[in-house]
């Protein structure tokens, strides 16, 4: 790294270091005094620059980017903040990711966290290349993921399973099996985002997984059991035990439930796909169950509606 004269040019040339990868720039000059003062001054700009960066914090990064991500992103990084808040990113290390990554990983599974640490890399790539606030950014390796083949309830597997569950938890998973709509989104509906004259729900940007907000229309069962659920007391949500939001109806009761009819592999992201997979086994076309389930292009429905090989009368008839 320093000064250096180039066969193609009378300019001298600085040679140094740019987002962790070496770089070459002109001096504008062909005299080596100026160019050495060129240079140096260049050195003390760039120690500057370093020092002040050098502060700069995984909090100050979130802070910098928050919005530039949707809702579930953003639910993310405010979990990272616990633990990497007043980290220095330029103590950030392949270390840290690893061990924040396998602890994520004992709570979901590996295809949701590299989705999550997606955005941790995405981030961390701005630092060095957007903002110059690291030298280089630390590396992290994606997960291996295994491939999880949806399981489709038939009207008789649904009907057992909704007898073993507990009230507020049959409400919910037959709501999640009427209108498709994502555990996130159900838990946090309030009465106020259901236009019961019109038949729709309005869901807020905060609530879809796209970032944007909606209104879905939503059939005479999903009206049935908002309409059976209680609107007193002080918390505005729809589904709600002994008077308190649900945050995860996924928990203790759901999994005896699903054990005791010998469903033990069933996802709760499954009701989505067997939702899906009933609409298609009824003639609805794709870009009609785009709509209804929120996704922006019909590429994802093929995913979610999984009808070869399964008796078509055993989920279609809704």
């Amino acid at each position: 790294m320093g000064l250096y004269k180039r066969n193609d040019s009378s300019y001298w040339w600085m040679k140094h270091t740019k987002n962790g990868k070496p770089y070459c720039q002109s001096t504008k000059t062909t005299k080596k005094a100026e160019a050495e003062m060129i240079w140096i001054d260049f050195l003390k700009q760039k120690e500057k620059h370093s020092f002040r960066h050098r502060r700069k914090t995984w909090g100050d990064l979130v802070d910098f980017y928050r919005n530039d991500y949707h809702t579930n992103d953003q639910r993310f990084l405010d979990w990272t903040l616990k633990y990497w808040c007043d980290v220095k990113l330029i103590e950030l290390t392949n270390e840290d990711l690893l061990s924040l990554q396998a602890f994520r990983n004992m709570r979901v599974c590996a295809a949701t966290c590299n989705r999550n640490f997606s955005v941790v890399r995405a981030l961390l790539k701005k630092a060095e290349q957007d903002l110059n606030w690291i030298e280089k950014a630390p590396y992290l390796r994606k997960l291996k993921e295994k491939k999880f083949t949806p399981m489709i309830l038939t009207h008789d597997e649904e009907k057992k399973l909704l007898l073993r569950l507990p009230p507020h938890l049959k409400a919910i998973v037959g709501f999640a099996l009427a209108t498709g709509l994502r555990k996130t989104t159900i838990v946090g509906l309030t009465h106020e985002m259901h236009d019961a004259e019109n038949g729709q729900l309005n869901i807020p940007a905060s609530l879809n997984k796209n970032g944007e907000p909606s209104k879905i229309p939503i059939n005479q069962e999903a009206s049935r059991i908002i309409a059976a659920q209680p609107t007193k007391g002080i918390y505005p949500q729809i589904f709600k035990y002994q008077g308190r939001p649900i945050k995860d109806p996924a928990r203790s009761a759901w999994r005896k439930a699903r054990k005791y009819c010998g469903l033990e592999k069933l996802r709760f992201h499954d009701l989505r796909h067997t939702w899906a997979s009933r609409l298609a086994a009824n003639g609805v076309n794709e870009a009609q169950i785009a709509y209804l389930g929120g996704w922006k292009s019909t590429r994802m429905v093929g995913h979610y509606t999984k009808i070869e090989g399964l008796n078509i009368s055993d989920i279609s008839g809704y």
